[in-house]
């Protein structure tokens, strides 16, 4: 590369960081950790997660 005179492109060596503030809504705590009911089907629950990778929206639920 020296002979012919070449030089390598920098690249911005800036580091990663996904890290963007608060974003979106945190529910409220309905349920205070009382997972307990007392006829069936009267607590149903979920976490729900939604992430941004390479511009594409993905959901993911458990």
């Amino acid at each position: 590369m020296v002979k012919l005179g070449l030089k390598p492109l920098k690249r911005n060596k800036r580091k990663y960081s996904s890290y963007k503030g608060t974003v979106g809504k945190i529910a409220d705590n309905l349920i205070n950790r009382d997972f307990e009911a007392d006829k069936p089907n009267k607590k149903w629950y979920t976490d729900v997660t939604e992430f941004n990778l390479r511009g594409e929206k993905y959901i993911y639920l458990q």
